[in-house]
């Protein structure tokens, strides 16, 4: 299958905006005696990127990275967070002077509660620099300098994942100072107008689902947005449990959320136990009590696909739905805007997930959902519904 075949989302629809995550609602209580004194590289599964990586290039550029970092933050402690998938990587690269943390909370949580410690955040593009960027740090990414050691389809897909962040977060010459680039957060005046007028209209519960937890700091500031705007609003979270869940302890989220409902993660497949638990979680989902005032708020963590998320948009559509995405997930699996060299590969997908679009979504009454993988499911999937996001939510708003 091309990728020209799918039906694109309009980023120009009127339904979908662009705004920032009001990370101030929850980061001031945090702050505590601003120390500033900690530099966290966020380190990377590298060895997984692809067949066409170059790991003893990856590994030069990288101690390079480190050793700038060395340079340009004397006197601050040094810190190498592994990434949850990271095993062998680590071991072959220059940390000297780096404390490596053991520390399994995603790098959201581990920002939100780090940030009066915190002074710079790096990596090579990792999805936490966005975040500690959006957080209020100062935060970069060094990817534009690993074009020869990546391959051309990862640097690419790189390309596409950062094109929305500001320059000012790319390290392209190491010969060149450190500078300060962080922005203080703030409440977007659309996003709480929209908010206003949406839980004026609707004086129901508010029922956010999510599935991946690195996001989850990001429905807790739109929570504690609403309960601003509408205090005694009930709020609550439904988290469709994968593995990820099991290194958090998520007691803190009582302070956001009324009710916390944790329910299995569905995947495509074809065993049949799993074909009966997404039976059975539908069901399940389809009795929940709520009401036709209740708002539905999700977020879209790709690639990890949300079952129990179209269980509720499909069988609550009367009610106002929302959702919260990436703005570089909008692009690369709605929106369809990639590089060239993308736009010509040929996507694949599983038997189960060609299964779940013509059989099992349309027998339960869901939305079809697709899952495309290319070249070899290493660098660029696509996990999508098949109908445009804004079709499907009244409301959509791309978000780092």
């Amino acid at each position: 299958m091309y990728l020209k075949t799918l039906q694109p989302a309009n980023k120009e629809a009127e339904n979908v905006h662009e705004v920032a995550v009001p990370y101030g609602l929850i980061g001031e209580s945090n702050l505590g005696q601003r120390g500033n004194k900690q530099v966290i590289f966020w380190g990377a599964s590298f060895l997984k990127l692809s067949d066409q990586l170059k790991i003893e290039e990856y590994v030069k550029i990288t101690n390079m990275c480190l050793d700038y970092i060395r340079k340009q933050c004397v006197g601050y402690e040094l810190f190498y967070k592994p990434h949850p998938a990271e095993k062998k990587e680590l071991k072959l690269l220059d940390l000297k002077l780096f404390r490596i943390l053991d520390d399994s909370k995603p790098a959201e949580i581990f920002i939100w509660k780090n940030l009066g410690k915190i002074a710079y955040s790096f990596s090579i593009s990792s999805n936490a620099s966005i975040s500690a960027y959006s957080f209020g740090l100062n935060s970069y990414v060094f990817y534009k300098l690993f074009e020869n050691a990546v391959g051309r389809a990862t640097f690419e897909a790189w390309c596409d994942y950062f094109k929305n962040c500001p320059e000012r977060i790319s390290i392209h010459d190491l010969s060149k100072p450190l500078a300060d680039n962080k922005e203080i957060p703030t409440v977007n005046d659309l996003l709480e107008q929209n908010m206003k007028k949406l839980l004026e209209e609707n004086n129901g519960e508010i029922w956010f689902t999510i599935v991946e937890p690195s996001p989850v700091m990001i429905m807790v500031a739109i929570a504690k947005l609403i309960k601003n705007i509408s205090p005694g609003r009930p709020i609550n979270l439904v988290i469709s449990q994968q593995h990820r869940w099991r290194a958090i302890d998520t007691n803190f989220l009582n302070d956001y959320f009324d009710d916390i409902k944790f329910l299995p993660r569905v995947y495509y497949s074809l065993k049949p136990e799993r074909l009966l638990e997404a039976v059975r979680q539908a069901f399940k989902i389809q009795k929940l009590k709520i009401g036709s005032r209740d708002i539905i708020i999700s977020f879209m963590a790709f690639p990890n696909f949300s079952f129990v998320e179209n269980c509720l948009v499909s069988y609550f559509g009367e009610n106002k739905k929302v959702t919260f995405c990436y703005p570089a997930n909008f692009n690369l699996m709605y929106a369809l805007e990639f590089s060239g060299f993308f736009a010509q590969l040929k996507f694949k997908t599983k038997l189960a997930s060609v299964f779940f679009n013509r059989v099992l979504e349309p027998c339960l009454g869901l939305y079809r959902t697709l899952y495309l993988q290319c070249d070899d499911g290493k660098i660029f999937n696509i996990t999508r519904y098949e109908k445009p996001i804004h079709d499907i939510f009244d409301q959509v708003y791309l978000t780092q």
